[in-house]
């Protein structure tokens, strides 16, 4: 999907939707996912989506707690 730009500027800008999760919440959940070696694809498949983008903002506070859920998880396997 091409980004979204300016109609004038030609410039591109960020999506301003306050449906769907922010550049912030995106590098939140994939830095998380890193960490606990979780696979973003995976994430994107759960929800039907290209791209965590697409994902709704409303279900940011569930993903976080799946991925701290998997933190939990291995820390008590060492």
């Amino acid at each position: 999907m091409a980004p979204l730009r300016d109609k004038k500027t030609a410039k591109v800008v960020e999506n301003k939707n306050p449906y769907m999760l922010t550049e912030e919440e995106i590098a939140n959940i994939t830095a998380l996912a890193q960490e606990v070696k979780a696979d973003v694809k995976a994430i994107n498949d759960y929800y039907h989506v290209a791209s965590l983008k697409f994902i709704p903002r409303a279900k940011y506070k569930t993903i976080i707690a799946n991925l701290e859920k998997q933190r939990n998880v291995d820390k008590d396997k060492t």
